[in-house]
């Protein structure tokens, strides 16, 4: 199973990282979380589902490929 999004955020909050604006066909790692506690205690989900231990796993990041 898989989905695709599209967001848009402005190049300028991005404009410190190398490569920014990325062409098509650039690849970055990424991870997008939320935490909740709307039922009285704290749930946990993260678009890589490897995620493990807490959001900064890095290696466990999924790909973002630009078009």
């Amino acid at each position: 199973m898989s989905w695709s999004a599209e967001i848009f955020f402005p190049y300028e909050i991005l404009a410190l990282l190398p490569g920014v604006p990325p062409k098509s066909g650039s690849q970055w790692k990424g991870n997008f979380c939320r935490i909740d506690y709307d039922s009285g205690k704290m749930i946990q989900w993260s678009w890589s589902k490897k995620i493990v231990k807490d959001f900064h796993e890095v290696q466990h990041f999924g790909t973002i490929i630009f078009e």
